[in-house]
C-alpha cells in the first residue's frame, strides 16, 4: 500500500466516521492507490488548443499538459500552467525546472542521437551532483501504426549503479512519444507530443 493510501486511511480513522462522508472516502482511497484520472486527448481537445502541446505522465502520480512557448536551436521549451518547464531536443529531455525535487540539466557534447554512442554530463540539482552518462543507440526504421522510427537509448551512469533504457518514437522525423527515466529512483516520464 502506498504512503498516500496509508495517510488517507489514517486520517479517516483518526477523524472519525462522522467528519468524512463515506461517499468521499472511497474516491480518495481509489485516487491514492490508482493515481489520478487520465487526461483524455481527443480530436476536440487538440482542436481547442491554440499552440502545440505536450502531455506528460509521471509514473502513476500525475499527468499534465505543457504548452510549447519557444523553439531555439532545436530545443523546444514547454511550460505548464504551474510553471513546470521541460526542454526537449529531438524528443530527449535536456532540462527540467520547477518539477518537485527532480530538477536537472544535461550538457551534451553532440546533439542527442547524432552518433550511435557517446556520453553527456548530467547536473542533478537535488541533491547537487554532477555525473557522466554513456549511451548507445539502436534505431529501427519501420512503418507501424503511429510511428515510422523508434530509438532505444541504453544509458549507463559512470560512478554508481543507475542504468536504464529510454524509448523514442518518431513520425516524419518529429518525436511523437517518448518514455524516459530522468532521475535516480524516480518513475519514468512519458511524453506525448501534439503539434499545431
Amino acid at each position: 500500500m502506498t504512503r498516500a493510501a496509508k495517510f488517507v486511511l489514517a486520517i479517516f480513522f483518526i477523524s472519525g466516521c462522522n467528519n468524512i462522508p463515506y461517499t468521499t472516502i472511497i474516491p480518495m482511497i481509489r485516487s491514492s492507490i490508482q493515481g489520478p484520472e487520465s487526461i483524455n486527448i481527443d480530436q476536440e481537445f487538440v482542436e481547442s488548443r491554440k499552440f502545440s502541446f505536450l502531455k506528460v505522465k509521471f509514473g502513476r502520480r500525475s499527468e499534465a499538459i505543457l504548452t510549447l512557448v519557444s523553439v531555439e536551436n532545436g530545443v523546444y521549451k514547454w511550460i505548464s500552467s504551474d510553471d513546470v518547464r521541460i526542454y526537449t531536443l529531438n524528443g530527449k529531455i535536456t532540462k527540467l525546472e520547477n518539477f518537485d525535487t527532480f530538477n536537472f540539466e544535461s550538457i551534451y557534447k553532440n546533439q542527442p542521437f547524432h552518433n550511435n554512442t557517446g556520453y553527456y554530463d548530467l547536473y542533478l540539482k537535488t541533491p547537487r551532483t554532477f555525473v557522466s552518462q554513456s549511451y548507445s543507440v539502436i534505431t529501427f526504421h519501420e512503418k507501424e501504426k503511429y510511428f515510422d522510427k523508434k530509438i532505444i537509448e541504453d544509458i549507463k551512469t559512470n560512478g554508481f549503479k543507475w542504468n536504464f533504457k529510454n524509448q523514442y518514437f518518431y513520425l516524419n522525423n518529429k518525436p511523437i512519444k517518448t518514455e524516459q527515466y530522468i532521475y535516480p529512483r524516480a518513475p519514468k516520464l512519458i511524453l506525448e507530443f501534439y503539434y499545431k
